[in-house]
């Protein structure tokens, strides 16, 4: 489902899935595009459900122009020794391996890629921000992100709370904003897989 607002008040409406198109009126104004996704297979473990949010701003144009919408990709990292679940879903932008599975220290590296849609230019002076879940989104924890080098690219530190000693899928909710003003929020429901070891570290 998809939902455009326009400065705050509900323009158009999609059940149409990933795709849609919406007329809006001429001139310039606040856009906000919500959107969600679900998974209810017993074969997706993990990603079951997404929530996002752009924003930015859009003026009537006498051609057509592509809207600049951020997005963030996750990079997980991935433990190699999970036995291969052939029926999980991999998502081609995450290098993880079938189970999802990072591995069991108690803290660990993702990659954040803060981007535009294919044919912009990278977006500038880009504020991320990341936190965690482990507990489906009761409690969340802000994790460190540092820059990685240029173009968007970041990395945040997810530590698993010491109250959580079993295995335990991880929720992300990411955030980012540039300098032109355009946003993102998502919300990824049990990402991915955090094992547990014996003493809870």
């Amino acid at each position: 489902m998809a939902e455009l607002h326009r400065d705050d008040a509900r323009v158009a409406r999609s059940t149409a899935g990933a795709r849609g198109d919406f007329e809006v009126p001429a001139g310039p104004a606040g856009y906000r595009l919500d959107r969600q996704t679900a998974r209810t297979s017993e074969n997706w473990r993990s990603s079951t459900g997404t929530r996002t949010s752009w924003t930015f701003r859009s003026n009537t144009a006498a051609t057509v122009a592509l809207l600049p919408p951020l997005a963030v990709d996750h990079r997980a990292p991935v433990d190699h020794r999970a036995p291969v679940d052939h029926r999980a879903p991999v998502d081609a932008r995450a290098p993880v391996d079938a189970n999802n599975a990072v591995g069991p220290q108690r803290a660990h590296t993702l990659g954040l890629d803060v981007r535009l849609p294919d044919g912009l230019p990278a977006p500038r002076g880009v504020r991320p921000a990341l936190e965690a879940s482990y507990d489906d989104g009761r409690t969340w924890r802000t994790a460190a992100t540092a820059g990685q080098g240029s173009g968007g690219h970041f990395t945040a530190t997810v530590e698993r709370p010491s109250r959580v000693r079993g295995d335990a899928r991880v929720t992300l909710r990411a955030q980012a904003d540039d300098a032109a003003g355009d946003g993102v929020r998502q919300t990824v429901d049990r990402a991915y897989l955090h094992p547990g070891t014996p003493t809870g570290r």
